[in-house]
Parts: structure tokens; C-alpha cells; sequence
């Protein structure tokens, strides 16, 4: 399975993350470019995989490529902290 970036503001950013077929969870990293405005964003990462599908038991099983996105996340930004002197 492979993870995407679904809807995301153009000033973060999300790699392509793979899944193995033999693990439940993944690391996922974001990075909120130069650019980004403190706040709060709304985000979400769709999965991506092939799965076996026969629309009848009569037919073999093609893969098809099925894509189920996650449900939103919110995403807090927090304003850059000035390095003391």
C-alpha cells in the first residue's frame, strides 16, 4: 500500500510513503515549508493499493488498483521560535 498526500496546502509537504504488505502502521513525516502561516490546516492521506476484484464468482480475480482515503486530520502550525542570543 502506498500512502499519498490527498489534499494538502502547497506549503506542506508529503512524500509517498509504502506500507509492506506484512505491517498495520507507517511513519509519516510532514514539513511545513519556509513559507507556512502558523495555524491550523486540514489534511488528508489516502491509501492506495491493488486488490483482487471479480465483479462474479465465474471470473478470475484481476487486481485493481482501489485508492480509500483517511478521514481529515487537523494539523497545528506553531509560530517559528526566534533563537535567543
Amino acid at each position: 500500500m502506498t500512502l499519498q498526500a490527498l489534499e494538502f496546502p502547497n506549503s506542506i509537504k508529503m512524500g509517498n510513503v509504502v506500507l509492506a504488505a506484512d505491517k498495520n502502521e507507517a511513519k509519516v513525516v510532514l514539513e511545513a515549508q519556509a513559507n507556512c502561516q502558523p495555524g491550523e490546516y486540514s489534511i488528508v492521506i489516502s491509501g492506495q493499493a491493488q486488490v483482487p476484484f471479480s465483479k462474479d464468482d465465474k471470473t478470475p480475480k484481476a487486481n485493481t488498483l482501489v485508492n480509500q482515503p483517511a478521514r481529515p486530520l487537523t494539523l497545528t502550525v506553531l509560530p517559528k521560535e526566534e533563537k535567543k542570543k
